[in-house]
């Protein structure tokens, strides 16, 4: 994000909101997309001046108020964006706080889901193995 704070500090990165009218086309999801692409070209300049410009046209949406963060407002949007569909996916943005014990924890729950997995699947190997004994005694 260190890229994106130094777009939103330069002078003159603030577009007129008419330069994106094009590009957000009248629904959020189109100017969402229109955001994902000018990061993905690395134009952080162009984005940050984007989310300012698409606050003006959807205030206290998802592009956030005047008052929020931009560089914030873009990377909630781009981290969503990446993760729809993907359960369990979570991005912590902008935290100043040490997340190493969050981090201790959910590492522990992994491996115990890992340990659980693992348990089962065994228990469905016995009990597939079993069955198999089960027919092959009886002759079908």
């Amino acid at each position: 994000s260190a890229p994106l704070k130094v777009a939103e500090s330069v002078p003159g990165s603030d577009c007129e909101e008419s330069e994106f009218r094009e590009a957000s086309q009248s629904d959020t999801e189109t100017a969402i997309h229109s955001l994902i692409e000018t990061l993905g070209n690395k134009d952080y300049m162009s984005a940050v001046a984007q989310v300012k410009a698409f606050r003006s046209i959807w205030p206290n949406d998802i592009f956030g108020g005047s008052e929020d963060d931009p560089v914030q407002t873009l990377l909630h949007i781009y981290f969503h964006h990446q993760t729809l569909g993907q359960h369990g996916s979570y991005a912590i943005i902008g935290s100043n706080h040490d997340l190493s014990e969050a981090n201790c924890k959910l590492m522990d729950i992994n491996l115990e889901i890992r340990e659980s997995l693992r348990m089962v699947q065994s228990y469905e190997l016995l009990a597939r193995g079993k069955s198999d004994r089960n027919f092959a005694s009886t002759g079908f």
